[in-house]
């Protein structure tokens, strides 16, 4: 740009919004090592409280839905009188399906993200894609410290911590991750998080270890 090309606004404009996708890009990953500094190092602590799991996704997903370039992401949650309440750390588990929904991101241009939550025991929310989908057999290590898929570039540009941190996380509040993926027909996270009161402590080290 210093050269000239910022006198061209097309092209000025298209620099300058690669720019800002690679500031974003090196901002997760520094996180994502700051997270697991401090996980491994056990210096994070949860802070548990009742959360209303509608208006608090509702909130998450604002941001997503604006960001998500490439694909839309839908949602679908209880109505708020119906929606159930969460004891979670919402800052935390807010970290953990960003970095679910930022894999799901890179689905083809085309096709959508879907998140849709329930208000059936157990508390689920279920993010799911149309992207290519994880073979079989990286299925079991996609959730690995440092693991990057070598399947049609998925995950090409993290450093394979963000699905490894929001394991630890979700295990760390008391709840569960599971994947479905079958190959060229996308990928199913489903999260199980523990109702209000569920978990007596307010306040619980961030430990877990995979």
């Amino acid at each position: 740009m210093l050269g000239g090309a910022a006198e061209v606004e097309t092209f000025r404009d298209e620099m300058l919004n690669g720019m800002a996708d690679e500031i974003v890009l090196l901002q997760r990953l520094l996180e994502d090592l700051a997270r697991l500094y401090d996980r491994e190092s056990g210096s994070i602590k949860l802070v548990l409280q009742p959360v209303q799991l509608s208006t608090w996704l509702s909130q998450l997903l604002l941001s997503w839905q604006a960001g998500c370039r490439r694909v839309p992401v839908l949602a679908r949650r209880p109505p708020q009188t119906t929606s159930p309440t969460l004891q979670i750390d919402p800052g935390r588990m807010s970290q953990a399906l960003g970095n679910l929904l930022a894999t799901q991101c890179d689905t083809p241009a085309g096709g959508a993200v879907r998140v849709a939550a329930s208000n059936e025991p157990g508390h689920n929310i279920k993010i799911s894609d149309t992207g290519i989908g994880i073979p079989a057999e990286e299925q079991a290590l996609v959730f690995t410290p440092f693991y990057r898929s070598h399947w049609s570039g998925r995950f090409p540009q993290g450093l394979g911590l963000g699905l490894n941190i929001a394991h630890g996380l979700i295990l760390a509040h008391g709840g569960q991750l599971a994947l479905e993926s079958n190959h060229g027909h996308g990928t199913i996270f489903t999260v199980w998080l523990p109702a209000c009161n569920a978990l007596s402590q307010q306040s619980i080290p961030y430990q877990t270890r995979l």
